[in-house]
């Protein structure tokens, strides 16, 4: 039997290729956190399992907040509302449903990079190779290091940060409208997920604001 290869099936042959090997590289714990290397992911946990047994999210718990009543949570509620929501609809413990969204994200991030350079390089071939790098980098000291030191929402905010270089790259070579609420979604979904990483984006949408403003001039003029 000749096994015939599909060039239109590699996207979804990597997406799934890294989530199994996110999701292997320690298990998805079921009773436990896992491959926790730092203090950050467990406050990641404590934050979901607090809106499970609160039902809100709005304001800390008294024993988080020193027992000041109503102290609003400054947390970005993206990453820790999906996982409260998954857990309790699935009884699933919060430690395993973040992980695996963190897994899922780590695994997004590879399949939009290989979108990515497809769109720079149009080689199905490079692209594949830049996303190979990506999934298992070079440098031991970096290899997979979002998903070994922990589950982080950094993973989910990169996740999106590459979602939008995609983006970017495609709405640069060619202008459609369906690009601009996709660019709201995604800021938006940075914005609920690590603020902090708008400060990179920040350079890329002025630009398109500049390239977006010239090319309305060049039309008007041709009026």
């Amino acid at each position: 039997m000749k096994l015939k290869f599909h060039p239109e099936y590699i996207m979804l042959a990597l997406f799934l290729a890294v989530l199994a090997l996110y999701i292997n590289i320690d298990g998805i714990p079921l009773t436990h956190p896992g491959n926790i290397k730092a203090a950050d992911p467990f406050y990641h946990a404590i934050v979901a399992e607090t809106i499970v047994e609160t039902g809100q999210w709005h304001f800390y718990p008294a024993w988080l907040s020193q027992n000041n009543q109503r102290m609003v949570n400054i947390q970005p509620p993206f990453l820790y509302m999906n996982t409260a929501i998954l857990s309790i609809f699935s009884d699933i413990p919060v430690w395993a449903v973040m992980y695996f969204l963190v897994c899922l994200a780590a695994a997004l991030s590879v399949l939009f990079l290989y979108l990515t350079c497809t769109e720079l390089f149009e080689s199905k071939l490079l692209s594949l190779i830049a996303a190979s790098f990506a999934a298992f980098p070079l440098s031991l000291q970096a290899w997979l290091y979002g998903m070994y030191i922990g589950f982080w929402i950094q993973v989910t905010g990169y996740m999106f940060l590459m979602a939008y270089l995609w983006l970017f790259v495609k709405h640069w070579k060619k202008y459609e409208t369906w690009h601009l609420p996709v660019f709201g979604v995604i800021l938006s979904a940075v914005l609920l997920v690590h603020p902090q990483d708008l400060v990179v984006l920040a350079l890329p949408t002025l630009l398109l604001v500049v390239k977006r403003w010239s090319d309305t001039r060049d039309w008007q003029r041709t009026l």
